[in-house]
């Protein structure tokens, strides 16, 4: 078994798999008042929302614990929740309880449904080769329906990827075709193979991962399905309150361990020293990883980002490292397009005698991905024309402008390419536009610079009244850390890092958990050449972050020291 579960990962990660899930109802949303009604109740923003856009949301009882997790997708007629089937007569019946006088329809449409999902790299690539294929946009969990199927722009494995909701037999049908195009670039994959992949990629489900004793933002959800200041909700008081003033006892995050580590019972206590420290939720063990995963509700003494600690299990001890999650990172369409790209690119400029085919191999898979993506257009159109693959490069380079008319290389390439057809008409006119269009450009950037030093001046007259205003503060209290950071900001602002220094830092002195504060504080030595002291502020801020549950610091600070610790950087 684990064998077949490693090839399926190699695969899933070198070109695709395919699978079907069962269990996922589908409910409707009809009338004038769904959008606002529905803002209302659960945790995302509803109202704005677009046509063709999904979004996760949660719906939390008064104590902000989670009771259902869905996924809305929204139409100009519409708004549908995707929810598990077990849940569906269950959140019925919840939702119903709310409405009064609105002007709301809420039904059932579907009890059962199934997803075929399709992901890897070469997802689009053959997807696009299925004539009844919409293509939804690349924005993450975009959507549209054709010929009675969901599909959506969503990963459940951190790859590339769609998945395709409706009944069981047009699934299956659609399955085969897909195979058929496939011809080996996709391959089915099992269940075990399946939740490994959705473990590694941090995707969490509710029932399993996730209890409906769980605080919202105790769940990796808090960032993906919760929008702050969209207003009032069941549950936001709770919500806010952590977010705002502190951070969760206990959390949901991953643990790596020692490949001998044996995987947990969901349940078991988590214990560090012979005391409770949290509670197994999942784990993942596999031979073709070089770890386990575990997930756990862990308390914050131990919920830092990289913390080591031992735990024991049927009374042996392993030693493990925390993880937040995803575990792994993720490789949606738009960095699949970005590494597909940047590798071309660098082949090509090393490529002199034109003779690599893998650039524009490579290429057409990125433009398979992203049809509109403009750089990919014109390389792969200069890359063709090297090639004497001149039509085509024309239509892609006529694609680029289509896409973007106000392109001047795309205008310049075309005039390249018709005259070496001696369409010398054609080049002439091209040539105009792109000298046109550079005119216009260089006119532009001259009227910009002009606005963007009025507005430079502009908005260091209101730093030195900001900065004025921060002193007064200090002086009568020298610990206001509202008054520290600010003005230790605007002096970063006006170059002054080194006058920076003494508010920031004084700032993490008063608050040593203030994730903003190290983040300036570690930016603020950079900038001096100080790498030494950036890495300190930034590992603890790195730590701090974790504690409060504050990802965005965090992952900031994570991409410097990263920056700081690579002898390239």
């Amino acid at each position: 078994m684990s064998s077949v579960v490693a090839r399926q990962h190699a695969q899933l990660r070198s070109s695709g798999c395919l699978w079907r899930e069962d269990g996922v109802a589908r409910l409707r949303l009809e009338g004038a008042d769904a959008a606002s009604w529905l803002h209302g109740q659960c945790s995302q923003n509803i109202k704005e929302m677009a046509a063709g856009q999904g979004r996760a949301a949660c719906f939390l009882d008064p104590l902000g614990r989670v009771l259902f997790a869905v996924e809305v997708l929204r139409s100009n007629e519409a708004i549908d929740l995707l929810v598990a089937s077990s849940q569906a007569e269950s959140l019925l019946q919840h939702l119903d309880r709310f409405v009064f006088t609105e002007d709301l329809q809420i039904r059932l449409l579907s009890a059962e449904l199934q997803t075929l999902w399709v992901q890897g790299p070469l997802t689009e690539v053959v997807c696009r080769e299925l004539a009844a294929y919409p293509a939804p946009p690349l924005e993450d969990r975009a959507w549209c329906e054709a010929q009675g199927l969901i599909w959506r722009r969503a990963s459940v494995t951190g790859q590339a990827g769609v998945a395709v909701c409706g009944e069981e037999e047009p699934l299956e049908r659609l399955n085969d075709q897909l195979l058929a195009l496939a011809k080996g670039r996709l391959l089915p994959m099992g269940d075990a193979a399946a939740r490994i992949a959705r473990l590694q990629a941090g995707v969490v489900r509710l029932g399993e991962e996730v209890l409906t004793t769980d605080l919202l933002p105790e769940t990796p959800w808090m960032e993906a399905a919760y929008q702050p200041g969209k207003g009032c909700f069941v549950g936001q008081e709770i919500v806010e309150r952590l977010r705002m003033k502190g951070t969760p006892k206990v959390a949901l995050v991953a643990l790596r361990g020692p490949q001998e580590m044996p995987p947990v019972e969901p349940g078991t206590r988590l214990m560090v020293g012979g005391k409770r420290q949290g509670v197994f939720r999942a784990s993942v063990c596999a031979e073709h990883l070089d770890h386990t995963l575990h997930y756990v509700m862990l308390k914050r003494a131990h919920r830092e980002p990289g913390a080591a600690f031992e735990v024991t299990v049927d009374s042996v001890t392993y030693p493990v490292r925390v993880v937040f999650l995803p575990p792994e990172p993720a490789h949606r369409e738009a960095a699949l397009v970005r590494s597909l790209y940047g590798e071309a690119l660098d082949r090509f400029q090393r490529d002199l005698d034109e003779r690599d085919p893998v650039v524009v191999e490579l290429l057409r898979q990125a433009h398979a991905v992203d049809p509109d993506h403009e750089d990919v257009l014109e390389l792969l159109g200069v890359a063709l024309h090297r090639r004497g693959e001149r039509l085509e490069a024309i239509e892609l380079m006529e694609a680029l402008l289509e896409h973007n008319s106000k392109s001047v290389m795309g205008w310049t390439n075309l005039s390249r390419f018709y005259a070496e057809e001696g369409r010398i008409e054609d080049a002439e006119k091209a040539q105009g536009q792109a000298t046109l269009l550079s005119f216009q450009r260089d006119l532009a950037g001259r009227r910009a610079a002009a606005d963007v030093e009025a507005q430079a001046a502009r908005q260091a007259e209101e730093r030195r009244r900001r900065m004025a205003m921060f002193r007064e503060v200090l002086e009568f209290d020298p610990d206001d850390l509202v008054a520290l950071f600010g003005l230790g900001k605007a002096l970063v602002e006006e170059g002054l890092h080194a006058e920076a220094l003494s508010p920031l830092g004084k700032a993490v002195e008063v608050k040593p958990d203030y994730a903003a504060a190290w983040l300036e504080l570690g930016r603020c030595q950079e900038r001096l050449d100080n790498h030494a002291a950036a890495i300190s502020s930034y590992e603890a801020g790195i730590a701090a972050a974790g504690r409060r549950g504050e990802l965005m610091p965090m992952r900031a600070m994570e991409r410097r020291l990263s920056a700081l610790r690579t002898p390239s950087a």
